[in-house]
């Protein structure tokens, strides 16, 4: 909790310094798909190790699935990410 009221205490004495244009229905989105990726496998989870360990790996997929395809990325970013993996790969 202390660091919710840092964050918020921070974002309100920088708006006054500097200001930013945050774009807050893309950083919900984003922190609902991550906390559901990662809240889910504490609430249901398969009985067998094996298949529990596939299931979360499974899980990790999730969120950049949703924001490569969900709309939260948009394209000069998907470009922009393309170009990164590219040039990561390609040295």
């Amino acid at each position: 909790a202390s660091y919710i009221v840092m964050a918020a205490v921070l974002y309100f004495v920088s708006k006054k310094v500097y200001h930013v244009e945050y774009e807050f229905g893309r950083l919900g989105m984003v922190f609902l798909v991550t906390a559901a990726a990662a809240l889910l496998p504490e609430f249901a989870t398969p009985g067998n190790p094996a298949v529990g360990w596939a299931y979360r790996i499974a899980l990790l997929m999730v969120p950049p699935a949703v924001y490569l395809f969900g709309g939260v990325l948009r394209p000069e970013e998907i470009r922009a990410l393309q170009r990164g993996i590219r040039m990561a790969l390609f040295r």
